[in-house]
């Protein structure tokens, strides 16, 4: 199973991301007031920076094609994310913005977002399967602009329905947290999930590091923790770990350097997280599926 996460706010944040093993990272190349929205220029920074480590999204919820464009030349992203209004950017304008596209970018995927409101969404997801090449089923807030970053769950029986009549990937969104996601994987069989970054106001760092009930393996950071009914793990102090590279005894001078950048804390839960969709993957899910990497 796939791990998008959004949003990037820099270079090196990005790069430890994908080495944590985030499959799909996102930016917001905006000046609307989004969530997380950076620069086109800091969005092409972190775009350049991940080259060959993941697939890198760029996420526009414009109504104006022209704007999308031009987001798209200067970010230069694999994946474009369109979450705007469905009614202002339809399927017929998905066409033209695809057939626009394809000339300066012909590897470029269409990500369209669904706004998960009612059983609407079945068909409008029909109606954009021939223009798109993945769905992400997403919340709706009133206050943020677009679909998604509502931090709130929606109805998974309808996301079920899409992800078993779609012939293309689709990434469960919406409210995903360490206490619901088995619950929502097993609900969904998704070909991927989108998880909130860390620092996001409706996530808070802890959803990397703390869970309840049957979703203890979030706890800790050990990979035994993953084993149902394990009791979690006591977080080692940031003051008790050695230096990398460095051997209890080792002499002064002698240290080894370590052989790759450590990871940051909050991205070393992303490790316990892709083991367990892995498992997940095995133990609910049909095996094969479509995979767009």
């Amino acid at each position: 199973m796939k791990i998008q996460i959004y949003t990037m706010q820099t270079a090196a944040e990005a790069v430890a991301a994908a080495a944590a093993g985030v499959d799909y990272l996102g930016v917001t190349p905006s000046n609307r007031g989004l969530p997380g929205e950076i620069t086109f220029a800091k969005a092409r920074e972190i775009v350049d920076a991940l080259e060959g480590k993941a697939q890198r999204v760029a996420l526009s919820v414009e109504s104006n094609l022209d704007d999308i464009a031009a987001m798209v030349e200067a970010v230069r992203p694999d994946v474009l994310h369109l979450c705007g209004d469905i009614a202002l950017v339809t399927p017929e304008q998905v066409k033209v913005l695809r057939s626009r596209l394809s000339a300066e970018h012909p590897a470029l995927r269409i990500l369209q977002a669904i706004p998960m409101t009612g059983p609407e969404a079945l068909d409008q997801a029909a109606a954009f399967e021939p223009f798109v090449d993945m769905f992400i089923l997403d919340s709706v807030a009133p206050h943020i602009g677009g679909i998604g970053a509502a931090g709130v769950t929606h109805d998974w029986s309808l996301s079920r329905e899409i992800v078993a009549r779609s012939r293309l990937p689709v990434i469960l969104a919406g409210g995903l947290r360490p206490d619901n996601v088995r619950a929502a994987i097993e609900a969904v069989r998704p070909w991927g999930g989108r998880f909130p970054h860390p620092h996001e106001p409706a996530a808070p760092r802890r959803w990397l590091s703390q869970g309840s009930g049957q979703d203890r393996s979030f706890r800790g950071g050990r990979e035994s923790d993953l084993k149902p009914g394990a009791s979690p793990a006591r977080p080692m102090s940031p003051h008790s770990r050695r230096k990398p590279g460095v051997r209890p005894g080792r002499a002064p001078g002698r240290e080894r350097a370590s052989p790759t950048p450590r990871v940051p804390m909050h991205f070393d839960r992303l490790l316990l997280l892709k083991r367990l969709l892995r498992r997940l993957d095995h133990s609910c899910c049909p095996p094969g599926g479509a995979d767009t990497s």
